[in-house]
């Protein structure tokens, strides 16, 4: 089992600085513009991982220097601290200082910088012990690789191994090394081989370790991997000890766990983060599956199959140039990726580590997973789910935790198992509006709650005398061609000065760049939403007879503008 990659940069060494020379006020006179610091290093170290190199240790460095800025601009030069049993001494001024702690090594005759330290010090009123942590974090020094690997002989023949460093995301080699069968020596049943690099340095950071074994003719048998380290200034030299990989398909992952990323809903759309165990060494990937659902307990349908090919006909994706990507790798050695999945819809999870050989077993989510700051976790037997209900109020606004929202407002539910219904909005936070409808029919039912996990939209209902103000001043123009449709229950359309019976149908639809629309006649006044069934209503309804005017009004998008047309027609008996 792999220790998590984010745990890699711990401390490689720490220091203390203790300004006792001023711990006490009265040991130093006030008017005396400078306060004595003892200077001290701390040779513990907190590094623990498995290819990582060795902590520094004090006696290494060639010097370590102290920097710094007060708080009244004035600085501290980069000053080598001489050390005498342990300790050093520098002068600083009454004041705020940010300080910083450098320690160097001598590499290639040259004094590079390996470890460094931050920290501020508030000497104002004298003295007091203050500690810094010396990290790689930062330090741009190369280092070097030198690494003693060892396997168990195999009944199959191997001809070469391609060892090499590569990105933890996205598998580029950084450092590549072939070895043939001559420089493998086998003594007892193991076989070893080194992988050394210390003429060429490479960047610090964390990589992926990986030995590929070949036989024949370049035949893949066996796959290792691993996180390593490289510090600045320092040599990785471990001896690795690879366990049997060779023919062997991985083990499986688990802990497979789901959150939702905390405010991520937009546009129909929210984040889950994935995060699981890696329980195996010789993976090449992950392939994460995506299963959607009619409902809880309803059979699964593979949505899409994220790895690394793609083929159309079976919903398989390249995990990174996925609609669903957010960010993360299903890369060997990686434990992590969020995704981006549609509103409206049940989803869940299933992954499988994969290599050349087979693939191992799919592990589904059956953990309770632990909670994560920013995200919120799905329970194991709740679907990945989240429903976009959107709320028309035309003309009205809605003020809910001190922010208000005009004409229109969208929240975003989770329907989990035991989810029976969702209680909606609660319209008296509307002015003059009495309940929700779900269509914009005059005579629909007022309804209070919505039983289904997929998106749904709501209109206000708002009462008899209530007035929705738009004037034809506010119109930006027209609308474009095909963007207004006015037709008949047969599909048929109807022009301006048209004849329409009382009982004939008539619907409104509005397409294009547009937030929403509505229909004014004889002092009703519908909503609708674009690309939506439309508005229909009849004369009778609206209670008129005779040339009757009827405005159509659509919001433009991320404008305060409207777009609008006036047509009259002719309601006879």
């Amino acid at each position: 089992m792999k220790i998590s990659f984010r745990k890699l940069f711990s401390a490689a060494l720490t220091a203390a600085l203790v300004f006792a020379g001023c711990s006490n006020i009265n040991d130093v006179e006030k008017n005396d513009p400078k306060c004595l610091s003892t200077v001290k290093i701390d040779e513990s170290s907190s590094i623990s991982r498995q290819i990582n190199p060795d902590p520094f240790t004090a006696g290494v460095f060639s010097k370590i220097t102290l920097s710094g800025k007060s708080n009244y601009g004035n600085t501290l030069a980069e000053v080598e601290l001489t050390f005498t049993d342990g300790k050093a001494q520098v002068a600083l001024e009454y004041a705020i200082w940010e300080l910083t702690l450098k320690a160097y090594k001598t590499i290639g005759g040259t004094d590079q910088v390996v470890l460094m330290g931050k920290n501020t010090a508030d000497l104002t009123n004298g003295g007091t012990d203050i500690s810094f942590k010396l990290t790689t974090s930062n330090v741009t020094t190369k280092g070097y690789v030198d690494l003693t690997c060892i396997y168990h002989k195999s009944t199959t023949s191997i001809s070469k191994i391609k060892a090499g460093l590569y990105n933890l995301f996205t598998d580029e080699a950084i450092y590549e090394k072939e070895i043939d069968s001559t420089d493998i020596t086998t003594d007892a049943g193991l076989c070893t081989f080194n992988f050394t690099e210390t003429t060429t340095a490479i960047d610090p950071g964390t990589y992926t370790y990986k030995v590929v074994f070949y036989t024949g003719t370049d035949t893949k048998v066996g796959l290792w991997s691993d996180i390593l380290l490289i510090a600045p200034g320092n040599t990785t030299a471990k001896t690795v000890n690879i366990p049997p990989v060779i023919t062997e398909k991985p083990d499986s992952p688990s802990n497979l766990c789901a959150y939702y990323v905390d405010d991520t809903e937009t546009n129909g759309y929210y984040n889950v983060k994935l995060t699981w165990e890696d329980n195996s060494s010789n993976e090449e990937y992950y392939v994460i599956t995506i299963n959607e659902y009619d409902s809880y307990g309803a059979a699964a349908v593979l949505y899409k199959e994220l790895g690394t090919t793609e083929e159309t006909a079976t919903n398989k994706e390249v995990f990174v140039s996925s609609q669903e990507y957010v960010s993360g790798s299903i890369l060997a050695n990686n434990t992590e990726v969020e995704l981006k999945l549609p509103t409206g819809k049940l989803f869940d999870v299933s992954i499988k580590a994969v290599n050349f050989v087979n693939s191992s077993d799919e592990v589904t989510r059956t953990v309770v997973p632990t909670e994560t700051a920013g995200c919120t976790a799905v329970a194991a037997n709740d679907k990945i789910t989240k429903t976009m209900i959107t709320y028309n109020f035309p003309g009205k606004t809605l003020t809910i935790d001190s922010n208000t929202y005009f004409n229109s407002y969208t929240e975003y539910k989770s329907w989990k198992k035991d989810t029976t219904e969702f209680t909606l909005l609660d319209s008296s936070l509307i002015n003059e509006c009495k309940g929700w409808t779900e269509t914009t029919i005059e005579t629909a039912p007022v309804v209070t709650s919505y039983t289904s996990h997929e998106n749904k939209t709501f209109y206000a209902k708002f009462t008899a005398d209530s007035n929705i103000d738009y004037t034809i001043e506010e119109y930006q123009g027209g609308f474009k061609d095909a963007e207004l449709t006015i037709t008949k229950a047969d599909g048929s359309t109807i022009s301006n000065g048209d004849i329409i019976g009382n009982t004939d149908e008539i619907k409104v639809n509005v397409s294009g760049d547009y937030e929403y629309f509505l229909v004014k006649v004889n002092n009703h006044t519908y909503s609708g939403s674009i690309g939506g069934t439309g508005i229909t209503f009849t004369g009778t309804q609206i209670k008129v007879t005779g040339n009757t005017a009827i405005s159509i009004i659509a919001k433009i998008k991320n404008s305060d503008k409207f777009a609008g047309e006036t047509i009259t027609l002719n309601f006879s008996n």
